[in-house]
């Protein structure tokens, strides 16, 4: 158990709205960086890139982040990259999920679902940014 004395108090709304806050704004300021080539064409929506880079900035800002979900190798031997983040992003809850439904998002080390949840709805598509964040994921275990 973490020793009382140190710990703060803080409110969670207030946390998260600055995790939040923090990953999608540095996402967007990242528009212009690279992304694998299907997620640059003129008809992949915007959310998409947000997605891909916000796991970026998730591994740069958190530790357990830079783990890659492992568990995706299998799906990897048997499909492409693309058509795997197809299938997690349609996999996704649209509503926000909790980590016993063992959605997709909650799987990747990091932040978990509930952070990444609210970043897609931040960026206004759901499927599309986990679209985005799932093709990062499968550039990370190669």
């Amino acid at each position: 158990m973490a020793d009382p004395q140190n710990l703060i108090s803080v409110r969670s709304d207030v946390a998260a709205a600055l995790l939040i806050d923090g990953l999608f704004e540095e996402a967007q300021n990242r528009l212009s960086d690279p992304a694998p080539d299907w997620l640059d064409g003129a008809d992949v929506p915007r959310a998409a890139r947000l997605g891909y880079l916000a796991r970026i900035i998730e591994v740069e800002r958190f530790a357990p982040a830079g783990r890659p979900a492992t568990w995706l190798s299998g799906l990897l031997e048997a499909s492409d990259a693309k058509e795997v983040s197809l299938r997690l992003a349609r996999e996704e809850p649209l509503e926000k999920p909790t980590p016993s439904e063992g959605a997709p998002s909650w799987r990747v080390p990091g932040p978990g679902g509930h952070v990444r949840h609210f970043l897609a709805l931040r960026a206004g598509d759901k499927r599309s940014w986990m679209l985005g964040f799932f093709a990062r994921c499968c550039e990370e275990v190669g």
